[in-house]
């Protein structure tokens, strides 16, 4: 049943984070910091659990390390783009005490909207792989489909009371998915 435990877990971390979204929305910044603490541990743990309590499929040293491997880069991009890059953003872009919240659109936020999705996305698709079950495949699509849930609400609602600037980064930025660019041009010709 750890399937239904990790779903549960993850839950509430995604409803954590949702939270911690509408305390920012609501100008309470120390509870935000707090309540989010508490939902990536949430949605932190139940990876972990996924990854210790079931065994990985025989695909091969090869397959196995390249798997693996892109498990491993898949967490450190998520980590860059949620535990790292936003925090020292934060300290440039508004200075303490400052009245608005403007937009990070630089590092992976200039690709797209919600890259910690994309990050997330490709280590749940490589555990999915790696471990070949279907009780790991239940709760990856779980995941992911909280998580979808997640940043669309952030997306629509959420960030436009959080972020001044917000419209304005919608129309520059793609939300999931990146736009094709060749020579520093979009492919659409603008």
């Amino acid at each position: 049943m750890l399937t239904v435990g990790d779903v549960v877990i993850s839950g509430s971390g995604f409803l954590l984070l949702f939270l911690s979204d509408l305390f920012q929305a609501y100008r309470r910044p120390h509870s935000a910091r707090l309540v989010s603490i508490f939902g990536y541990g949430g949605v932190g743990a139940a990876l972990f659990f996924l990854v210790v309590a079931f065994r990985p499929a025989a695909i091969g040293e090869a397959g196995a390390i390249a798997e693996i491997g892109a498990a491993a880069l898949f967490s450190l991009l998520l980590l860059y783009s949620v535990l790292v890059e936003i925090p020292f953003a934060l300290r440039r872009l508004r200075p303490k005490g400052g009245p608005e919240r403007r937009v990070f659109a630089g590092g992976t936020y200039s690709v797209v909207r919600h890259p910690g999705f994309i990050w997330f996305l490709g280590l749940a698709a490589s555990l999915m792989i790696i471990y070949r079950d279907s009780a790991v495949t239940i709760a990856s699509v779980a995941m992911i489909l909280m998580n979808l849930t997640l940043v669309t609400c952030e997306d629509r609602w959420l960030f436009p009371r959080i972020f001044h600037d917000w419209e304005a980064y919608q129309r520059t930025v793609p939300f999931l998915i990146p736009r094709l660019r060749c020579g520093g041009r979009s492919s659409k010709g603008s």
